[in-house]
Parts: C-alpha cells; sequence; structure tokens
C-alpha cells in the first residue's frame, strides 16, 4: 500500500520562496490529571499549546534568507523575522498542505562531516500554529 510522501517544503520570508531540503515540526499540548479526594484522576485537562521544529537547508540557502532580511533592514538577522513553512504532502493524485505559521528560529547549527559535497544547516524553531489541509 502507498503511503504519504512530501511533495513540495518551503519558507515563506517576507514574501519571498525559499526551498528547504526537510523539515520537523510538532504540535504540543500541555496535559495534566485532574484528581478530587481520591489518588485516581477524575480527568485530563489541556493547559499551553506551542509549535516546534526543524527546518533543514542548504548553506547557499540560509544566505538567501539572511540577503532577504537585510534588504528590509540591514541591522536585521534572520532570528529577527518571522516567517511561515508550506509543506505539501500527498498520495497518489490528492495532495495535502500544512501551513506552520509565525516560525521564528531559536539558533542555528553548522556543521559538516569529511566527504559532504554540501554544507546542511539545521534551524531549529518555534511558532504560533499548525493550519492543517489548507
Amino acid at each position: 500500500m502507498a503511503e504519504y510522501s512530501p511533495i513540495d517544503r518551503k519558507v515563506i520570508i517576507l514574501g519571498v520562496e525559499v526551498d528547504i531540503i526537510d523539515c520537523t515540526y510538532d504540535y504540543t499540548v500541555e496535559k495534566t490529571f485532574v484528581r478530587t479526594h481520591r489518588a485516581k484522576p477524575v480527568s485530563i485537562q489541556s493547559g499551553a499549546e506551542g509549535v516546534e521544529g526543524r527546518i533543514k537547508l542548504l548553506q547557499s540557502t540560509y544566505i538567501k534568507m539572511v540577503e532577504i532580511v537585510q534588504k528590509v533592514n540591514p541591522a536585521y538577522k534572520v532570528h529577527n523575522v518571522a516567517f511561515d513553512i508550506v509543506d505539501t504532502y500527498g498520495i497518489g493524485n490528492r495532495a495535502y498542505t500544512n501551513i506552520v505559521k509565525g516560525c521564528q528560529i531559536e539558533k542555528n547549527n553548522y556543521g559538516t562531516n569529511a566527504g559532504d559535497a554540501n554544507m546542511e544547516i539545521e534551524l531549529p524553531f518555534k511558532a504560533l500554529d499548525i493550519l492543517e489541509n489548507q
């Protein structure tokens, strides 16, 4: 049986589309037990929500993102600007798109391995929301 596979993944930063290699993101909701005077919980309460993830891109793509941001303000860094991720995946002739809204990069991870043909950068981010199946 066929399974879903990525079709197109890109970052939209300041209105410009930038292709990325890989993307993972998680939507989490804090859950806590509600207890009465008994030890056994009587229900589960939802708390704070959040979105975190990582994008992987080539060094040349990261430089393009930096240039896009610095055109707006030379003092800005990529970490100062929010962006959206458009993640399209599908099966057969059906496609689905998730949009990760309001992403902001937390830190840069640079590195290469011996024999690597390309320098890849992994950027962890926090985001405001995920719009599923758009």
